[in-house]
């Protein structure tokens, strides 16, 4: 049967203990808590360049059913997308991390939203912050839940719970959350259609950082702005590749201001009125991307929007926007 859907799944060192390691519980989170019809099918690239890691992702995603792929050397997240999308059999694609565990709805929820918005360039799916200890307990059972987390002191916030209910509108935005997200593989063609490149997202950023934004800039500067969904309710521990290589670490400010320079070079030369703004922007260390999200974002009229929340379909004007993926 042909997959209305593919999951794509990069891994860098998701695998390093086998099955119980990142990887292995992202792709039992899909398998246990995708209560769905629809069919879809699991996509995994290995981007460590390394033949040990290889062998046990390959053996994490076969376990599972899912299709594995592997890139002989390191070349990065960007590269790890276009590998991930190139691939796909289905005309919608998601990209999770591999440190993201869905919850139930969001397969439905997201493919509702990608059919329905064909105006959109890619769909976000909301996420609470976890710690890596939690991820057990939300292999429990479909509906497990866990206490929300702070992303900076990692304490308990379970007042994020409390706040976000799903039955908010979806926020307008420039670019999707990069942790998990949803776009019609059409969308990545006609980007890089545009942009003269082989892939939708641009590998020029180098190894990490910035992808989302330059996508969805991209998608934007074409009349297609990204939308954040505030249901279901998904999980991610965020960054917890980057948590265990502490030589990644002790590099990343140099990691974070390729794609930052590179992501201001591009758009300064495309929107030059804002290349004083967004070069002040990155000389104080504020975000470079508002000029440009403010440029394209302000020439596309708020839409009349489709969704799913935990009441069933919605169909609304949408007027708000979510400022946090700009």
């Amino acid at each position: 049967m042909t997959p209305a859907i593919t999951v794509g799944i990069p891994t860098y060192c998701g695998a390093e203990n086998g099955e119980e390691d990142l990887l292995g519980f992202c792709l039992g989170a899909i398998r246990l808590r995708t209560c769905s019809d629809l069919p879809y099918e699991i996509v995994v690239v290995d981007d460590s360049g390394k033949p040990w890691h290889q062998e046990r992702s390959r053996a994490v995603a076969e376990k599972h059913g899912a299709r594995f792929l592997a890139h002989p050397e390191n070349r990065g997240v960007a590269a790890g997308w276009n590998t991930l999308t190139r691939a796909a059999e289905a005309p919608l694609v998601a990209l999770l991390n591999d440190d993201f565990y869905v919850s139930p709805g969001w397969l439905d929820a997201l493919a509702y939203a990608l059919r329905e918005n064909p105006g959109a360039g890619s769909m976000g799916l909301f996420a609470f912050f976890c710690n890596e200890g939690d991820v057990p307990w939300l292999l429990d059972g479909p509906d497990a839940s866990v206490t929300p987390v702070d992303f900076y002191t990692k304490a308990p916030a379970p007042e994020e719970a409390e706040k976000h209910t799903g039955r908010e509108q979806p926020g307008r935005c420039m670019a999707p959350p990069g942790c998990g997200f949803g776009f019609q593989k059409e969308v990545w063609e006609r980007v890089a259609q545009a942009h003269g490149r082989e892939g939708g997202f641009d590998e020029s950023l180098g190894k990490a950082f910035h992808e989302e934004s330059m996508f969805g800039a991209d998608c934007a500067a074409l009349g297609m702005p990204a939308y954040a969904l505030q249901w279901p309710h998904c999980y991610t521990i965020m960054s917890a590749t980057f948590r265990r290589r502490p030589d990644w670490t002790r590099g990343v400010g140099d990691l974070i201001a390729r794609p930052r320079r590179r992501f201001v070079e591009k758009w300064a030369q495309r929107l030059p009125h804002v290349a004083d703004e967004m070069r002040a922007a990155l000389a104080k260390g504020e975000r470079e991307t508002y000029p440009v999200h403010r440029e394209l974002m302000g020439k596309i009229p708020f839409p009349r929007g489709r969704w799913l929340d935990p009441d069933g379909p919605r169909d609304e004007l949408i007027t708000g926007e979510e400022g946090y993926h700009a």
